[in-house]
């Protein structure tokens, strides 16, 4: 058998970019192969062929674009966002290269009656963008039909960039068609008069395929309007705080919420420290954080949370010691390793002490965190009941 050599793959693996069961699958089918070198030449042909391969999936390729947006303090992100950046050239010439048959084929699946039709649509679709980018003197209603028409063309250009990224699997499945996707049940969760933002609620159809989505609508003084995307979990409670006078109350008192996200993100990240013996890619990741804090004036690390959401004041446990209920976005690295998505949410309460003019996590922050991970886990495979059943389980234990 011919020695193999694969410093391309070995790089992939080395900076994260692929895991190491990702690493492992391919040298097991080229050493089946009996070949001395990787079939690519480029760190974005070698993500190709692993898709081609189906050793990666659409997700993978779109959790390596969520990774390369989210940690750019990284070292090693600069090889993520090469290779990306290789594999979208490589993708965007397949795509040109297909035969007519095939390109015809692909539209008549994607855009079904007359192309003229098609194209002036799309033409209406994006002038109507632009128009209430714009235009409008108020915030639109949920129901606006240039909202629906924003939230389309979002929709159509992520479904694009999956099927630009897997032609050959698209081809057979092409999935729906986004710029006729409808909005149904549409009702309006809230709206903040300081933020000039509405937040929605609707059920997508698209194709055969329904399910429940949340969006928000923002002004800005210019008359701007922008139309987003979120967390469900995180629109819903935020918008559920908004009392009849479109005022969102300052929660998390007395720390608020600006020393609350402070609080408990370096409790996390003191408890990432702590951790034991870790994937040697998860290692570098850390270490890569604290190069960036040591080397680079203001630099900031791509954080385990994100902005918190405090849900009421906080309550007094005993000296300078309070207890605040919160939903906190976080990264779950063992939710995505079985499948799920990395991006959860969880509840809970955590004790902060203030020391002088600072406040940071109590002794017992640990136990909380673990006790509201596996929470948000349970609620993630099992549903909220589940995880409301389990905390009532966790909060008869005995607490200090």
């Amino acid at each position: 058998m011919s020695l193999l050599q694969t410093p391309l793959l070995d790089r992939l693996l080395s900076h994260a970019v692929i895991g190491p069961n990702h690493h492992a699958e391919a040298l097991a089918l080229l050493h089946g192969e009996d070949v001395d070198a990787e079939p690519f030449d480029t760190l974005g042909a070698g993500l190709f062929w692993l898709l081609d391969q189906n050793i990666l999936t659409d997700d993978d390729i779109a959790a390596i674009g969520s990774l390369a947006d989210s940690q750019a303090a990284f070292p090693t992100n600069q090889t993520r966002k090469q290779a990306l950046a290789e594999f979208d050239a490589i993708a965007g010439a397949v795509a040109k290269t297909q035969s007519k048959a095939y390109r015809r084929a692909f539209w008549q699946a994607s855009f079904p009656g007359p192309s003229w039709r098609w194209l002036v649509t799309i033409v209406v679709v994006m002038s109507a963008l632009v128009w209430i980018a714009v235009v409008p003197d108020a915030v639109p209603a949920c129901t606006d039909t240039q909202v629906a028409k924003t939230l389309r063309i979002s929709l159509f250009q992520a479904m694009t960039r999956v099927r630009t990224a897997n032609p050959l699997a698209t081809a057979r499945s092409p999935g729906p068609n986004m710029l006729l996707a409808e909005f149904k049940d549409v009702r309006e969760l809230g709206y903040i008069k300081a933020e000039r933002a509405r937040a929605c609620e609707a059920t997508l159809h698209a194709g055969e395929e329904s399910s429940p989505m949340t969006y928000v609508i923002r002004g800005d003084e210019s008359g701007k309007i922008t139309v987003s995307t979120g967390n469900d979990r995180m629109v819903r409670a935020r918008f559920a705080l908004v009392d009849q006078d479109g005022k969102l109350p300052e929660l998390g008192l007395p720390p608020g919420q600006a020393n609350l996200q402070l609080a408990l993100a370096a409790g996390v990240r003191a408890l990432e420290a702590q951790r034991g013996p870790r994937s040697a890619a998860h290692a570098r990741q850390e270490a890569a954080i604290a190069d960036a804090q040591a080397g680079v004036p203001g630099a900031e690390p791509a954080e385990t949370i994100g902005p918190i959401l405090p849900l009421a004041n906080c309550e007094a446990r005993r000296r300078e010691v309070y207890r605040c209920r919160v939903l906190m976005p976080y990264r779950d690295r063992l939710m995505h390793a079985i499948g799920r998505s990395a991006s959860q949410v969880l509840e809970g309460e955590f004790d902060v002490v203030r020391e002088g003019e600072v406040w940071r996590v109590a002794d017992g922050f640990p136990q909380q965190y673990l006790e509201a991970t596996v929470r948000a886990r349970v609620a993630e495979i099992a549903g909220d009941e589940a995880a409301a059943r389990l905390e009532r389980i966790q909060q008869e234990r005995p607490r200090r």
